[in-house]
């Protein structure tokens, strides 16, 4: 059975932050909950007003899916960017 809720991305170039080495992240949106989206809703630096839309806003979901600070988000490379920011949004827009 496939498990909507994970995502696991490659990265296309492995990333260090803080004496770690990513290869790899695995987002496990499912474990989010509503206190979540509140946290990276206050930690947005500009008001969202459709946060599915918003590249911050998904990047901090995703940031926080995979257990990571969102400084590694910063990192990624742009095709692994849009690739995660696209899950979030995927997981933000997909009906129950």
């Amino acid at each position: 059975m496939e498990n909507n809720d994970i995502y696991v991305r490659k990265l296309s170039k492995p990333i260090s932050y803080e004496e770690n080495e990513y290869t790899e992240l695995t987002f496990d949106f499912g474990s989010l909950s509503g206190n979540d989206m509140l946290k990276v809703d206050r930690d947005m630096k500009e008001f969202a007003p459709i946060p599915a839309f918003s590249l911050e806003f998904s990047a901090r979901l995703a940031a926080r899916a995979a257990k990571v600070d969102f400084d590694v988000m910063e990192l990624l490379s742009v095709s692994d960017f849009n690739a995660v920011t696209q899950a979030a949004r995927n997981f933000i827009n997909r009906k129950a």
